[in-house]
């Protein structure tokens, strides 16, 4: 069986997944960055990072294993899951994105 989603949809679970994984991690909003992470393991201390945002230079780092999840989940290429990622995060936190590591 073949079924057939507009890509308008997909943008919409894309939106949808993203705001509600961003959810469940700890955001730390400094006065120079913005830095989404969650705990890796049961050591209080050990911490695995998602994004960054930097103020100063506008740079948003993406963690390459999301980026590889996201492209897996949505059928997507890296190079579509970027942009739209950095779209996203520009909504979200009200910042605008120079480019994307």
């Amino acid at each position: 069986m073949k079924i057939i989603i507009r890509e308008s949809k997909i943008e919409m679970l894309m939106t949808d997944y993203l705001n509600s994984w961003v959810e469940s991690k700890n955001i730390l909003n400094y006065r120079d960055f913005i830095l989404i992470q969650e705990k890796a393991g049961f050591d209080e201390d050990e911490w695995r990072d998602w994004m960054e945002y930097d103020f100063t230079d506008g740079r948003l780092w993406i963690n390459n294993d999301f980026k590889r999840f996201l492209s897996d989940l949505f059928a997507k290429s890296v190079l579509d899951i970027i942009p739209f990622v950095t779209e996203w995060f520009e909504n979200k936190f009200n910042v605008k994105v120079e480019y994307t590591e």
